[in-house]
């Protein structure tokens, strides 16, 4: 009779226990996760980041096209297209916390990032963002108006916690080599002035240069690009178009504010490419250390820049040598 009661109330302690776990409202198994309305990256036309030192905005201009604002610089575009991904983007997958203690996940006033997105007028998506979690996969959030923390999908702090200037583009020379057609160099007292020849190709050297056929395509000759300097030698094609490459996506380091190329002094080396459009660039010695950047300046550029001792190294290669040995 004893073991029946026993039994009898051991099952009724299970039926209780397992009542209460069904029927308890746990943070884990009972809330609803808001859902953010769907926005479309393409429709989103002003961004606002407010950051604890500052706020930084942007607008898009045309397509692809983002200035910040007031300045109205360019903006590096896969760092917005970075920003646009969470905006639009935005999924939480979990309720992280009720309590309001933000500071744990550098959602205080003194760490969080806040973001404002809009689509013309209208304000489309606005949350805060934290640090991300140690999955690395999340990144902890509060909505508008929502004093909850949640996990949302991704990764994403680093995309907003960037100043005006980290965000500005940083590409001071951009071309296609191939339109190139005349290199103008001066490295301190010397000038080398480098213009372009198409040379038909070893194979089809019987071939006239026009548009006579090749025999063995039947097609008209290949030629192939000689760099000649204006006394007639000829250079290493394979030199030049390292130049070339190298100063096509010529991206800085920083920008000078405030600061103009009188400040800096006689130029170290100034060169001027000519074709379709002309394009010069001018760099001048360091300022302090000799281990530090160059400042330089761009026809293409409002403000003069720093350039990393490897990129000035690469374009003095070619030149050195001869201005060195060969003095004019």
């Amino acid at each position: 009779m004893k073991i029946k009661v026993e039994t009898v109330v051991l099952v009724l302690v299970i039926a209780a226990l397992g009542a209460y776990l069904v029927l308890r409202n746990t943070d884990r198994t009972h809330y609803s996760l808001p859902e953010p309305d769907a926005v479309s990256a393409a429709q989103v036309t002003r961004i606002e980041i407010h950051r604890p030192d500052g706020t930084v905005h942007l607008e898009r201009a045309e397509g692809d096209l983002w200035r910040i604002q007031p300045a109205g610089h360019k903006a590096d575009k896969n760092k917005v297209d970075d920003m646009l991904e969470p905006i639009a983007d935005l999924k939480l997958t979990a309720m992280v916390s009720e309590s309001e203690a933000y500071n744990r996940y550098d959602l205080g006033k003194d760490r969080k990032i806040t973001v404002k997105a809009w689509a013309g007028d209208e304000l489309v998506r606005e949350f805060s963002v934290g640090k991300v979690a140690p999955s690395y996969k999340h990144t902890f959030i509060t909505l508008a108006g929502d004093p909850r923390v949640y996990h949302a999908v991704g990764s994403f702090r680093h995309a907003f916690d960037q100043t005006a200037e980290d965000l500005r583009d940083k590409n001071v020379l951009s071309f296609e080599p191939k339109d190139i057609r005349k290199i103008t160099v001066r490295l301190r007292d010397t000038s080398t002035v480098l213009v372009r020849e198409e040379k038909v190709a070893a194979a089809d050297a019987g071939a006239a240069a026009d548009e006579t056929p090749s025999p063995k395509t039947g097609s008209p000759a290949e030629t192939r690009p000689v760099w000649k300097s204006t006394e007639g030698k000829s250079l290493d094609a394979a030199a030049v178009n390292r130049l070339l490459t190298t100063l096509s996506d010529l991206q800085c380091s920083e920008y000078l504010i405030d600061r103009n190329p009188s400040d800096f002094g006689t130029p170290l080396i100034t060169i001027r490419l000519e074709g379709t459009q002309s394009y010069e660039l001018t760099v001048f010695p360091r300022e302090s250390s000799e281990e530090g950047p160059y400042p330089a300046v761009s026809s293409t550029m409002e403000d003069p820049f720093h350039l990393g001792t490897f990129s000035v190294e690469n374009l003095l290669e070619l030149f050195q040598e001869k201005s060195e040995g060969d003095p004019q």
